[in-house]
Order: structure tokens, then sequence, then C-alpha cells
């Protein structure tokens, strides 16, 4: 039987009164409904299966070296704690040779969280959001509130996206190629759903997405990831909103135009090499630095003739990058 072991802070699981169930609680059943037919896997939470209660028990450390994967519910809580900090290393120190862990790890955001508070070893790797912002007001609209008072059917979705890559993750990756490689640029955190949905698009037309995770803590480093990722793409992807992106690696900066910049150097050594750029039609009130940015691109400073700049609808520019793939006619890029 294989384990895949919930990692969690217990104040994601506070309720205010004893006839309400908390977020971890309702996550934690919807789950195990799901994965129920998968073949010999089972969820292990601690209020469950923890026959010995305690912070730190030689249980809670068997369970969790043993686990063949890590289900982290991510919030500000969740860095503060030294029972998840435990978990987190025993994890990453139980992993036989050769074995990345980081494959292993699916974390979940019930709401947006400041990148700084990610713990490092989790920062940069792909998180599935229970949450939408909206692009107007910029409001936060979690799928459910953790209470039981409203569940949005994007939460059922969100709940079978982690069914689907734990069952992915644990038979392995798929041995078919891919269609192509494309360039998805780190959003700014307000596009993070939109950014997701793009993902989502591109892996159903069969192609990779660069960069891969996790990104490298060091900043040089991590340009250097996300060049090899650019160079090995048949064109670029890049999904702007109102707020400007800081990094996932807290001393990495200004990620927007960073990505932008060298996917233009790209093109100087490649002609055929596009970027694709996305503007919401109705954005907000964007900072300063984004609209400085933006502004630079409507008025053609930062754009070249290869370049595509859309303002719309998310479904409108989907297909656009849909007809980019099928002129770039599956071929992959140089490999890095």
């Amino acid at each position: 039987m294989r384990t895949v072991f919930l990692s969690y802070a217990s104040d994601d699981n506070a309720v205010p009164d004893e006839q309400s169930k908390g977020w971890v609680s309702s996550f934690d059943n919807c789950l195990k409904l799901e994965i129920e037919h998968l073949d010999e896997v089972r969820l292990w939470r601690d209020v469950r299966d923890l026959r010995e209660r305690g912070i730190i028990t030689d249980e809670l450390q068997e369970n969790v070296r043993n686990a063949a994967m890590l289900l982290v519910v991510l919030s500000r809580h969740y860095n503060n704690k030294q029972y998840t900090e435990f978990e987190l290393t025993e994890f990453f120190d139980s992993r036989k040779a050769g074995e990345l862990a980081t494959d292993l790890i699916i974390p979940v955001l019930p709401r947006p969280m400041d990148p700084g508070q990610i713990p490092p070893p989790l920062q940069g790797l792909r998180y599935i959001p229970f949450f939408d912002i909206d692009p107007e007001t910029r409001k936060v609209e979690p799928f459910y509130d953790g209470y039981g008072k409203f569940v949005s059917e994007k939460y059922w979705d969100a709940v079978r996206e982690v069914a689907k890559l734990i069952d992915a993750r644990l038979k392995g990756l798929p041995d078919e190629p891919h269609k192509a490689t494309v360039y998805l640029a780190a959003p700014g955190l307000d596009q993070v759903t939109n950014h997701w949905r793009v993902y989502k698009e591109l892996e159903s037309q069969k192609c990779r997405v660069a960069p891969v995770d996790p990104w490298p803590v060091n900043a040089d480093k991590a340009k250097d990831h996300f060049g090899a990722g650019i160079k090995s793409a048949a064109f670029s992807v890049h999904l702007l909103g109102a707020v400007s992106n800081s990094a996932r690696r807290a001393d990495l900066n200004d990620l927007t135009v960073l990505q932008l910049d060298m996917a233009g150097a790209r093109q100087k050594a490649d002609g055929t090499f596009r970027r694709l750029i996305w503007i919401p039609q109705d954005l907000k009130q964007p900072d300063a630095a984004q609209q400085a940015l933006i502004k630079s691109l409507e008025d053609g400073t930062r754009l070249t003739a290869q370049d595509e700049l859309v303002r719309g609808g998310l479904e409108m520019f989907k297909e656009i990058v849909r007809d980019e793939l099928e002129q770039a006619g599956g071929a992959k890029a140089q490999p890095a």
C-alpha cells in the first residue's frame, strides 16, 4: 500500500464552532473519495492514523519516512510549526539515492500567500490553487471558506486535479514524446489562476512546459535555469496582470521584465522565436512598475516584429497559443 502523507498546520483546520468543519478535514474527506479508486493508495492523516499523540513521535517519523508522497497544505502557518518542519525534513532525508523528492511533493494553497513565506525547499514547485483572484477588484475568492457554508464547483475540480496529479506522479512520467516545449513565464500573484489555466491547456496539447520546477535557490542559477528553459522552447507565453512579479526566490526581483528580456534576447539569435504576451482587457489599477512595462509594450518600445501582444479574454488568447503550436508544427526547438 502506497501512502500519501497529508502535512499541514493545525491552525489551518481551525473552526469557529462545534458545528463547523475545518478546511483540512473537508479536504481530507473529499480527497479520500477521489483516490479510493486508485490501486493500493491511501491518504495518511495524523488525527485519523496516528496512534500515539504528540508533536513529534517515533510513529510520526516512521510514517513520513515511509510515505510515497507528501501532500502539503501551504499557508502562512505552515512555515512556523516545529512538526511541519520536522515532516518536511524527514521526507527529504528519507529519499533513496537518485530519487528526486520534489517530484513526490504536491503543495495545495487554500489562499494566496507571500512567496517569501513558502519554505525554501518548496519554493518554485507547481502547486494547485483553491481560490480565484478577481482581476478587477483583486478580491480573493476561495473555492471553500473552511466552515462548510459555501463550496464552489471549482473546489471539486481542484480536488480532482490533486487526485489526478497523485496518480500521475506515483505512476511516473509518461513515456510518450512531447509535441513541443513552450516557455510559460512565471506570473504575478494576481495571474496565478490564469497561469494555471494556460498550463493545463498546454498540458492537454501534449506540450512540455518550461521552466521545469523547482527553480534553483541561488539567483544566478535561477536565471540560468530560466535561460535554459527559453532556449529549449518553440515560443514563450507571458501573462501580465496588475501586479509586477516578485520572485519566489527572495533575492530575485522584477521577474516579469527579466523573463520578457531573456525571451527577447532569444529572438535576436533565432528569427523564428516569438513572444505571446497577454494583458487582460479591463486591467484595473496596475502598480507603478507594471504600468510602465505595459506602456512600453503598447507604444512598441519593448515589442519586436515577431511578438504578438493581445488584450482581450483569456479564451481568445488560448486560441492564439493553440494556433502558434500548430504553426510550430509540433517540432521541438533546439535542446538546451
